[in-house]
């Protein structure tokens, strides 16, 4: 079976590769210049939480921050080239806004991760893109925003996963972020779930491609605002570009998941034992709102059959207004043994 770099990639070069072109142009336009952070006294309280230097949530309102300046994003502790020497490397991208609890619990475990053998032989980048707004939250614009930020980092990076603050690789079980030949569901023993996938066509949680494969597909859907719909919109868009190269593999008797023996086109999974995460309290959870509910399941149904909207909803319109964006060395671990990179936007006007 041919991997996805033999499938559609090659067919629909032209379209990804001018994506990415356009992506870097506008992107190098929004780094060029520092930009003060706009947000009023309402924006600010209670839901867009800031980070102090050292990469802890700051419980001070997010308006009170000095923002004069914003770091080079291509200047950090990495060698003039970006790149370190170890074997490949990562980035993770993770949306966030509001959950200070979540983030302190997710710096702490992810560096206990990292220091494993699984993850030590590689180099990390990860992205904390914060929504600093008072709108509905939008987990696939913000990894969007992700997906285009990491793209103009001087490193290579071989896999780019995207994360949940509160679904974090338990340590010691050997996920690999760099399993990312064809789209691969991470995730896929979930401890809330009891240590299964929560359910056989679930293309979600935690997912990682090749840079070219997240180009293919132009990403995720900006159009999904409040809880729910852009998981299910993201495998629609792995569907039609015959990513979706899974089995039911482990999991085949699962009935109760709605898995079948021989199950095919489904997202691929990771050998069982190396899927496994665990899931933050959900209590600390800020409140899940949802959108329009109809407006959701109408663009589901589009997909569903075939729409090609995915062409033109993505990355290849992907707006924002950059507020900040900062680079420094991973909370918990060594000087240069991981990158953290502080994304803070809001929508384009």
């Amino acid at each position: 079976q041919k991997v996805a770099e033999d499938l559609g990639l090659t067919l629909r070069a032209g379209f990804h590769e001018s994506i990415k072109a356009t992506l870097k142009r506008s992107l190098q336009a929004k780094l060029a210049e520092p930009k003060a952070e706009k947000a009023t006294e309402e924006e600010a309280d209670g839901d867009a939480d800031a980070e102090d230097a050292d990469g802890n949530a700051d419980t001070e309102d997010a308006e009170h921050e000095d923002t004069s300046v914003v770091s080079d994003p291509f200047l950090s502790t990495f060698g003039k080239a970006g790149q370190s020497d170890k074997t490949a490397c990562v980035a993770s991208v993770i949306p966030f806004r509001g959950r200070a609890t979540h983030l302190a619990m997710f710096y702490e475990h992810m560096a206990r991760f990292l220091k494993g053998p699984e993850a030590s032989r590689l180099c990390w980048s990860f992205y904390i893109v914060e929504q600093f707004d008072t709108g509905l939250f939008n987990r696939g614009w913000l990894f969007n925003v992700g997906l285009a930020m990491a793209g103009v980092s001087p490193r290579d990076f071989k896999c780019i996963a995207i994360q949940d603050l509160d679904t974090l690789p338990e340590v010691g079980s050997g996920v690999d972020f760099s399993d990312c030949k064809i789209p691969t569901q991470l995730s896929s023993e979930i401890e809330c779930y009891g240590w299964l996938p929560p359910y056989a066509l679930n293309a979600g949680g935690v997912v990682t491609m090749s840079e070219d494969a997240w180009l293919a597909i132009n990403g995720f859907s900006n159009d999904y605002e409040g809880w729910g719909g852009e998981d299910d919109d993201l495998r629609f868009r792995l569907g039609q570009m015959g990513f979706l190269q899974g089995t039911c593999g482990s999991f085949c008797n699962m009935s109760q998941l709605a898995f079948k023996p021989g199950m095919a086109d489904l997202i691929r999974r990771p050998p069982l034992g190396r899927g496994r995460f665990i899931c933050l309290d959900e209590k600390a959870h800020t409140p899940r709102k949802h959108g329009s509910m109809d407006s959701m399941q109408s663009k589901l149904k589009e997909m569903r059959f075939g729409s090609d909207r995915w062409v033109y909803d993505g990355l290849s319109s992907l707006g924002f207004e950059l507020l900040r964006h900062e680079t420094r060395d991973f909370p918990g671990l060594p000087p240069g043994a991981a990158e953290l990179n502080w994304v803070k936007v809001v929508p384009s006007a």
